[in-house]
């Protein structure tokens, strides 16, 4: 039985391949086919953690009356990376349409 159905599927697989492709599609002499060449976005995901230090008028109290140790000297910004991913994705470039006869 394996040996039939092999032999039906060589077969049917020869058939397929022997037709030429004009035989499927017939060609008008209006017909066309337009397509567009690929680009490539790169998305870029960043993540930051941004901290902000404002040195307030208690701030020279704050270790001698409370034990508050390790505080700037002066206002601070401070800009942490914490993340980056980037990644790409395919779509049409619909400046690069070609047409083909």
């Amino acid at each position: 039985m394996r040996t039939f159905i092999r032999i039906c599927t060589i077969i049917l697989l020869g058939c397929a391949i022997g037709q030429p492709l004009e035989a499927a599609a017939p060609k008008t002499a209006n017909s066309f086919m337009v397509y567009t060449l690929p680009q490539t976005r790169l998305h870029v995901q960043v993540e930051v953690r941004h901290t902000v230090y404002r040195r307030g008028p208690y701030a020279d109290y704050a270790n001698r009356i409370m034990g508050i140790q390790n505080l700037p000297p002066a206002d601070e910004d401070r800009w942490t990376i914490l993340s980056v991913h980037a990644y790409t994705s395919s779509e049409s470039d619909n400046s690069q349409i070609r047409r083909l006869n």
